[in-house]
């Protein structure tokens, strides 16, 4: 009798081990796999013709609103661009 009992403790905890096995990899996959997944079709999307009008539509009407700012960057942003301009300038005519 005492065996038969140790043998049912043994496969509820081996269920539910199993269980919390199947539940992490479906939280992995659903955290991390599906992402890159959906960003994976977005990119596919861009080879349609009405994708490539919205993406060139969107683009536009940030470049007008960013037009219409004061400021587009932040001054630390300036600077390291600026600085990052210069390097890749130094090295084209070093070349």
């Amino acid at each position: 009798m005492k065996f038969n009992n140790e043998f049912k403790v043994f496969f509820i905890k081996l269920a539910s081990i199993f269980l919390l096995i199947i539940f992490a990899i479906n939280y992995t996959y659903n955290l991390f796999i599906s992402d890159s997944i959906n960003i994976l079709k977005k990119i596919s999307n861009i080879s349609d013709r009405q994708s490539r009008e919205y993406l060139k539509n969107k683009i536009r009407k940030e470049i007008k609103y960013s037009i219409e700012k004061d400021r587009i960057l932040s001054k630390e942003d300036a600077e390291l661009l600026k600085s990052f301009l210069n390097k890749i300038s130094k090295e084209l005519k070093s070349e």
